[in-house]
C-alpha cells in the first residue's frame, strides 16, 4: 500500500497493489457490483461495492488498473477538502 501527495490538486490517494492472477475482463467489468466474488473468495462481495460508494459520498473515485499479467492497483483518491454549502 502506498499513499502519494498530488503538489497540483488538492486530493489524499491510496493505491493498494497486488500481485495475484491475472483479473479477466469480465471480472474487472463486475469488480464494484455487490456479491461479485472470484473463485476463491469467502467473503461475501461487498467489501469492493462498498469501498466505492463510501469514496463516491466523499467525492472521490475508487478505481482499479492492470498492469501486465499479475499486477493489479486499486487507487482511493479522495478530496482533502470539500466545500459545503452553507444552509438557506
Amino acid at each position: 500500500m502506498s499513499s502519494e501527495p498530488f503538489s497540483d490538486t488538492p486530493f489524499a490517494q491510496i493505491t493498494v497493489t497486488n500481485q495475484g492472477r491475472q483479473m479477466t475482463p469480465e471480472q474487472r467489468q463486475s469488480l464494484f457490483r455487490p456479491f461479485t466474488r472470484g473463485s476463491r473468495s469467502q467473503g461475501l462481495g461487498l467489501g469492493l461495492h462498498l469501498s466505492q460508494r463510501i469514496a463516491l459520498a466523499h467525492h472521490g473515485t475508487l478505481t482499479v488498473q492492470t498492469e501486465g499479467e499479475k499486477t493489479t492497483r486499486i487507487t482511493l483518491s479522495i478530496p482533502t477538502s470539500v466545500s459545503v454549502p452553507s444552509p438557506p
